[in-house]
């Protein structure tokens, strides 16, 4: 009986101490509750007040009067690489020819051509008074010289004796900070050998029109080239382009025997390894309905590898398909191009379509008619 009671007891007494236990939780729950919503109430208010500044500052930017505004991005930008040297001080603004590919340091004065035979190499130097994103800065002035320089080209006019010019557009080349940076600058108008540099497409174009319309004839012509950078923007939902104006001028003179043969440097230079007049003519055809532009048109193909390489499943080894390298010669009223490609034919039953389709692209080049042979 007393063993009863006393457990009666001890369970009475710890009831209230079980009670009060809970409260106390439930208390510290619900303020940590109250804590975390404030706090997440304090995070919103001061993100929202953090867009508010935001908002403030670009109405207040865009307020601005311009000229404020081209001041404080200007006195900001890093400068640029000024004059290199005697010879960038010599010739500033001007493009000058050499026959071999020259570093800024290793240009001489004996080096710089005044006459060349067309097809022979032949590389040129710029020197600028100021970097490409600087001088568009007049245009563009409400973009820094890293955002201008982003999207530079440069465009490259020929003019032969006073005859209409041919502009035409350089492949875009080099990074931003070299763009926002560099006031000379190297190019290549004909290779001898591979190289990266900027300007063969560009020489190529000029070329291959200009013995079209007869502004390239027999003899010698003397050449004016002129170099100027253009930018890009988009502040109105609509690309833009902006054209500086000419921040460099050349003159060479170009000795036209009057005949271009397939084997010069201005053709083509990916050789001739397999010759099947049958693959040929499948390719060639291929190109024909393929073609998706009406200013010139597939005339010649010529086959670039020494046989088909043939692709299987990784896992099965199952041939898939087969490719082998071509290029596509093509001719048009106003020039001729020519593009490198894989031409591939697919694997289906026991061989191969009888047809095919043509991946990885090496870009169109421009080059005298006269390369193609016919």
């Amino acid at each position: 009986m007393n063993r009863i009671i006393a457990m009666l007891v001890i369970a009475g007494l710890s009831l209230p101490a079980q009670s009060i236990g809970g409260a106390a939780a439930a208390a510290r729950a619900a303020k940590r509750t109250a804590e975390r919503k404030e706090a997440e109430a304090a995070r919103t208010a001061q993100r929202e007040e953090s867009e508010r500044s935001r908002e403030a500052a670009r109405a207040e930017r865009n307020a601005r009067p311009p000229a404020a505004d081209n001041y404080a991005v200007a006195s900001a930008e890093a400068p640029d690489q000024g004059v290199t040297g005697p010879l960038h001080e010599k010739y500033i603004k001007r493009v000058v020819f050499t026959k071999a590919d020259k570093g800024m340091d290793e240009v001489r004065e004996a080096d710089l051509l005044q006459e060349i035979a067309l097809g022979d190499p032949l590389y040129f130097r710029v020197y600028l008074e100021k970097s490409a994103a600087k001088l568009l800065k007049p245009k563009m002035a409400e973009f820094t010289d890293l955002e201008i320089a982003r999207s530079v080209r440069w465009g490259v006019r020929f003019t032969v004796a006073g005859k209409t010019p041919v502009d035409t557009l350089m492949q875009k080349w080099g990074t931003s900070a070299e763009k926002a940076k560099m006031t000379t600058w190297r190019g290549v108008m004909v290779k001898d050998g591979s190289t990266g540099i900027p300007g063969v497409d560009t020489f190529g174009e000029f070329v291959s029109r200009g013995l079209i319309k007869g502004f390239l004839t027999p003899g010698k012509n003397v050449v004016k080239v002129e170099l100027y950078p253009i930018g890009y923007k988009n502040t109105t939902g609509k690309e833009e382009r902006i054209d500086g104006e000419v921040a460099a001028t050349g003159e060479i003179t170009l000795a036209y025997s009057g005949a271009i043969s397939g084997a010069s440097k201005l053709c083509p230079q990916d050789q001739q390894r397999l010759k099947d007049p049958g693959l040929e003519g499948m390719i060639l055809r291929t190109a024909q309905q393929t073609w998706n532009t009406t200013d010139h048109k597939p005339v010649a193909t010529r086959i670039t590898h020494d046989g088909w390489t043939i692709f299987r499943n990784q896992l099965t080894g199952v041939v898939t398909h087969r490719s082998i390298d071509a290029i596509i010669m093509a001719r048009g009223a106003e020039y001729c191009q020519w593009e490198g490609y894989a031409y591939t034919q697919p694997h289906v039953g026991n061989g191969f379509a009888n047809g095919g389709s043509f991946t990885g692209s090496a870009g169109a080049h421009y080059m005298p008619c006269a390369c193609i042979g016919k």
